[in-house]
C-alpha cells in the first residue's frame, strides 16, 4: 500500500510552522531555534501519523468490503511478484530483431 507523501493535504499546520521556522531571526538563541524546530517536528509527526492512519483505515475498509463480496485478494508476495513483473525495470522490450532493413 503506497503512501503519497507528496500530497500536502492535511499537512497545513506543519507547513505553516516550517515556514515560521525558516523565517526565524538569525539572531535567535539556540533555545528559541530548538523550541521552534521541536514544535514543527511534533506537528509534522502528528500529521504524518494521522495521514498513515487514514490510509490504513481506507485500505482496511476496502479489504472488508471485498471480503464480504467473496473477492479473492492477492497476498503481499503475489502483489510484489506481479508488480515486479509489469514494472519497467523488469520488462524486456528487446525483440532480438537483427535486420536493420525495412520491409516494403
Amino acid at each position: 500500500m503506497p503512501i503519497n507523501l507528496e500530497n500536502k493535504e492535511g499537512f497545513e499546520n506543519s507547513q505553516k510552522l516550517l515556514q515560521e521556522f525558516s523565517n526565524m531571526n538569525p539572531q535567535a538563541t539556540d533555545e528559541e531555534v530548538k523550541a521552534k524546530y521541536t514544535e514543527y517536528m511534533n506537528a509534522y509527526s502528528e500529521e504524518l501519523a494521522n495521514a498513515i492512519r487514514k490510509d490504513i483505515k481506507n485500505e482496511t475498509g476496502d479489504t472488508a468490503v471485498l471480503n464480504s463480496r467473496n473477492v479473492n485478494r492477492l497476498t503481499n508476495e503475489e502483489k510484489k511478484f506481479y508488480n515486479a513483473l509489469v514494472s519497467e525495470d523488469h520488462v524486456n522490450t528487446d525483440t532480438n530483431w537483427k535486420d536493420g532493413g525495412i520491409i516494403t
